[in-house]
């Protein structure tokens, strides 16, 4: 939310700008305005820009599921389900690269709407990558404190049988 705010402070501010008195100072008030709004809203929010974050999210989600298939191979089922989700991650990536590549033969009358919807997939699709990431964090970690508690229970036996063995058996010094 904060991202927003200051993405749209030069559109708040611009009725301000008419209170200047200066018609040069107007002006640069105009001009600084649409230089930022440019800036901060319009390019980060390119095509090939958002998609380049698309990337790198799909890269880190790669990597916990490198992690995940050798982690959770006792659930065999969550492995496919999760490998088939990134696999279908890959192919959305791939169809999306696509059409930023044909974004030019686009007709100039149809570009907004075109590029309208492109982000709106790009961004769905990194919700879905995410989402999958997160999924798969999770089971990594209820794997993890299962073998944890395991191990607690396991050294704690060990623990009382210790324990119990050397109050049975009394030491002698001689």
């Amino acid at each position: 939310m904060p991202d927003l705010v200051v993405q749209l402070l030069p559109l708040a501010l611009t009725p301000l700008a008419s209170l200047v008195p200066n018609n040069i100072q107007r002006c640069f008030i105009l001009t600084l305005g649409v230089l930022y709004f440019a800036v901060f809203v319009v390019l980060p929010n390119r095509p090939s820009i958002r998609l380049r974050k698309l990337v790198k999210e799909i890269e880190r989600t790669l990597a916990i599921h490198a992690m995940a298939v050798q982690e959770l191979e006792g659930d065999p089922c969550f492995v496919a389900e999760a490998s088939l989700r990134v696999a279908q991650i890959k192919l959305r990536e791939s169809v999306l690269r696509t059409r930023v590549l044909h974004g030019g033969d686009v007709a100039w009358r149809r570009y907004p709407q075109y590029l309208r919807g492109l982000l709106i997939h790009i961004g769905e699709c990194q919700r879905d990558t995410q989402q999958v990431a997160a999924l798969m964090m999770s089971m990594i970690e209820a794997s993890r404190q299962k073998k944890y508690t395991e191990d607690i229970a396991q050294r704690q036996t060990i623990l009382q049988t210790v324990f119990l063995k050397s109050i049975r058996e009394p030491e002698i010094h001689v």
